[in-house]
């Protein structure tokens, strides 16, 4: 898959990664040969998403989550003006949404595919609906442990 078209969001946190995801969603078309190189790529990436879904609480298609944290956390001119005044339109504006295709071309691909290149052991039809460990410890529960002990303390008030 071409990246190149990116002009506003170039640069991520794990940009290493989105390339080479990117790379294996677009392995075997055109007649490109799968070698064992792509299978290894296939389970280091996996590994990859997983280690970031357990960091940040991902949950469901790992894909969609780490696509959405790369738009999150990306600190660019685009982001910024529209933090402080809000989409006013102009080069940046358009330009920023000629990378949102691209965004949405690449939230349309299907991860489950990739389990061709895992010998069709289902590691990816996993990663596309993963489910956390409900360990008492996730960012959820944190969240409503607080929200609980915040109600109760206004309540008391």
């Amino acid at each position: 898959m071409d990246r190149t078209p990116f002009i506003v969001y170039r640069g991520f946190r794990y940009q290493n990664l989105f390339d080479r995801m990117a790379d294996l969603l677009s392995s075997g078309k055109e007649g490109e040969i799968i070698g064992e190189e792509c299978r290894e790529e296939a389970y280091a990436c996996a590994n990859e998403l997983l280690e970031l879904a357990a960091d940040y609480g991902f949950e469901g298609n790992l894909w969609h989550c780490f696509l959405s944290f790369c738009l999150a956390n990306h600190e660019n001119a685009y982001s910024t003006s529209c933090e402080i005044r809000g989409d006013m339109g102009g080069t940046l504006s358009h330009m920023a949404k000629q990378d949102f295709q691209v965004f949405m071309d690449l939230f349309a691909c299907d991860i489950r595919k990739l389990d061709a290149l895992t010998g069709g052991t289902p590691v990816w039809s996993e990663l596309a609906s993963y489910v956390p460990v409900d360990d008492g410890n996730s960012l959820r529960d944190v969240h409503e442990h607080f929200n609980g002990k915040s109600w109760l303390f206004v309540r008391k008030l």
